[in-house]
């Protein structure tokens, strides 16, 4: 008699699917590039009046440390990774949990290295601790979402 197949897989990279990666990474950047543009934009046009018809290079680094845009960013960032979380593990069909965690670890280390950049802002430690969190639940949650959803027994072989 052969052993059950397991539901589970042998290492922690094992039954990863890297198309599936790839295209839910490119769905949460999208989609954070649009939806962070579209509050972006809200907190300029809020905040307009003040500046007239020019906005100062110092707003946008005033930006990076108001506790409202940030709280936004956070959340539209979260349900972004989400959404890619959720693409990656349908995309893939399988370790669904899986796919959306690594979609939000490869989220996070572009999110990182656009931020050491020249020019590019950091906010407060505990913000970036905050947002590492909530990506991280974000993408586990969309990927655990495609699976719930999905209707079929959570085997490797979907």
């Amino acid at each position: 008699m052969d052993a059950p197949t397991p539901i589970e897989p042998d290492s922690a990279l094992g039954g990863i699917d890297p198309q599936a990666i790839v295209l839910g990474t490119i769905v949460d950047i999208g989609a954070s590039f649009f939806l962070g543009a579209a509050v972006a934009m809200s907190f300029v046009s809020e905040r307009a009046e003040h500046y007239g018809d020019e906005i100062p290079e110092s707003f946008f680094r005033d930006l990076a440390t108001d506790p409202s845009y940030l709280m936004w960013s956070a959340v539209v960032g979260a349900a972004c990774t989400a959404i890619g979380g959720f693409v990656a593990a349908r995309r893939a069909g399988r370790f669904h949990a899986q796919h959306g965690a690594v979609v939000a670890v490869v989220s996070i280390a572009i999110a990182v290295l656009l931020a050491v950049l020249p020019g590019g802002l950091l906010p407060s430690v505990g913000y970036q601790l905050l947002t590492v969190f909530v990506t991280l639940v974000g993408g586990v949650l969309g990927g655990a979402i495609a699976g719930w959803t999905s209707g079929r027994a959570p085997t490797p072989d979907a």
